[in-house]
């Protein structure tokens, strides 16, 4: 008991710094509010993306716009499209984009960065 007596005040030492400490190990991102939030393009409501249509539909879910070869003219050798929420509205709110990239014989895709981003790339 003499010894617990000693060790206690220590142990309450750990403990509080390990409680003050441990909301920085446990940073981040806040779930999604909705799992499908089809883009309302339309809307005048300015919002940190787009605001939701009260319904959605296929269409809010396909696009052509990655189905398309391209003719490289640049002289890096590579050409690219992007599908975001402007050509595909359900992508709204889930931080994702997808993107296609064609590239000629010895082409290179200069170096890039997404901040905070998914991608799904089809080369």
């Amino acid at each position: 008991m003499a010894v617990f007596r000693n060790l206690f005040p220590l142990i309450v030492i750990i403990m509080t710094l390990l409680a003050i400490n441990s909301d920085k190990a446990c940073a981040a991102d806040p779930d999604m509010l909705q799992d499908i939030c089809s883009a309302d393009l339309t809307s005048t409501v300015k919002v940190n993306g787009f605001p939701c249509k009260n319904t959605s539909a296929t269409a809010d879910f396909t696009s052509r716009a990655l189905a398309t070869p391209f003719v490289i003219t640049n002289p890096f050798g590579y050409a690219g499209a992007e599908a975001n929420v402007l050509n595909v509205p359900g992508l709204n709110t889930l931080g994702v984009s997808m993107a296609r990239v064609d590239y000629a014989p010895s082409g290179i895709g200069p170096p890039h960065v997404r901040p905070r981003a998914s991608e799904i790339i089809y080369v």
